[in-house]
């Protein structure tokens, strides 16, 4: 490779920065079009929100006191435990009692072996359902709702095109911790996949209660291990959208150890490979991706160690476009989050800029570690939840029927 041309590897990095940059201008058009009109009290249907306690996760205790807050006219709180033992069963029921103007009732999870714990829970809850209830939410334990947090995710769903809405998790970054940083950049990839696939999730969602009925969810959530990223499939197919609801893009300030972080990110990836219809293009990107800043990162030094000054100062070029416009992906995400905190009145700051050093570093570290990843879930064949092991085979054999 002489100094005289322009190294492949330069156009290659240019490519996948025009195809970040078109990216981001599609998930800034999806988060502008996907912002709705929030609903009168009048207009808002009666709701029950389900909470999922299992385990040492999270007792569920700041989450349920965010519940009882909401600004919502009419919704029930369903709390399903996992078992006597968790000691959320004995403190919940006491935190309840201190606002009994919140309808709200803790059951003891009556688990199905065939679906994880979560979908168990969402069948128990729908079989008890008030004759009224048109709408059942969903949220994760470690996250503290907002007070407008129910009002968001039902407002889109009047109108009748719309068959769940749903927002995210944004993670912020603990200072000094370079596994934060990781799963901040990570995350960041997997909610703007999130955003534009309109994939829901489960921690933040809210769906009518005539389409649980009229798709037969219950049958479909006996047979699977996330209630979520199949939700979306079932509804396209009966003409019904995914609306992202931008104000819902939830801070967290939550650290993790290395060990955790790989743990969750497998777990993820091994979801989306059971369950996404475009498993496949998602895993062949993110490969490419990292193969190709693997082999500019390994260029640069071989170059400089031969003094290749002009293909070194060209790769180089190519890396800081690439990462420049990955930065700027993220940042749309992050702005949003920050602008939907000042509008709760939750204190947001920027990411600081001292940290930028260490997040350009991340971004190829983050990117890479999801392709080893992605190759390392092509050969799992079981996924364990709850000390039930699901075959990945099997799984998908029931999606298919």
């Amino acid at each position: 490779m002489g100094d005289a041309s322009i190294p492949l590897i330069f156009w290659n990095l240019l490519l996948l920065s025009l195809f970040h940059a078109l990216v981001a201008i599609a998930l800034a058009a999806v988060l502008k079009k996907s912002q709705r009109p929030l609903l009168a009290d009048s207009e808002l249907p009666p709701a029950t929100v389900v909470l999922c306690i299992q385990g040492n996760q999270s007792d569920g205790s700041d989450c349920l006191r965010g519940l009882l807050a909401l600004d919502y006219p009419c919704y029930k709180i369903q709390i399903v435990i996992d078992h006597c033992s968790n000691p959320a069963w004995q403190t919940l029921p006491l935190l309840l009692q201190a606002h009994p103007q919140v309808p709200a009732e803790c059951l003891l999870a009556a688990p199905h072996r065939t679906c994880s714990f979560e979908c168990s829970a969402l069948i128990q809850t729908v079989t008890q359902l008030a004759p009224d209830c048109a709408v059942v939410a969903l949220i994760d334990a470690s996250l503290i709702p907002p007070r407008g947090w129910l009002r968001a995710l039902v407002s889109p769903l009047a109108d009748p095109r719309v068959g769940v809405t749903t927002g995210y998790r944004w993670y912020w970054p603990v200072k000094g911790r370079w596994s934060g940083l990781m799963r901040y950049a990570w995350n960041g990839f997997m909610v703007v996949q999130m955003c534009l696939s309109r994939v829901p999730w489960e921690g933040s969602l809210a769906l009518k209660t005539q389409h649980i009925h009229q798709i037969r969810l219950t049958q479909i959530w006996q047979q699977t291990v996330t209630p979520d990223v199949m939700l979306g499939r079932r509804l396209r197919r009966q003409g019904l959208r995914v609306n992202v609801v931008p104000a819902l893009l939830l801070t967290s300030h939550i650290g993790a150890s290395s060990q955790q972080f790989v743990d969750w990110v497998k777990r993820r990836l091994l979801l989306l490979r059971v369950y996404h219809p475009l498993w496949l293009v998602v895993a062949a990107q993110g490969i490419f991706v990292a193969l190709t800043l693997g082999r500019a990162t390994v260029l640069v030094g071989v170059m400089a160690l031969t003094q290749h000054w002009l293909t070194t100062g060209w790769i180089v070029a190519g890396l800081l476009i690439y990462l420049s416009v990955v930065t700027s992906l993220i940042s749309i995400l992050e702005r949003s989050a920050r602008q939907a905190a000042w509008q709760r009145g939750e204190p947001a700051g920027r990411l600081p800029l001292s940290l930028l050093p260490q997040l350009l570093a991340v971004i190829p570290l983050a990117q890479l570690l999801h392709a080893i990843a992605t190759i390392s879930t092509l050969f799992v064949r079981s996924l364990e939840l709850q000390d039930i092991a699901f075959r990945v085979t099997e799984l998908r054999r029931r999606l298919a029927r």
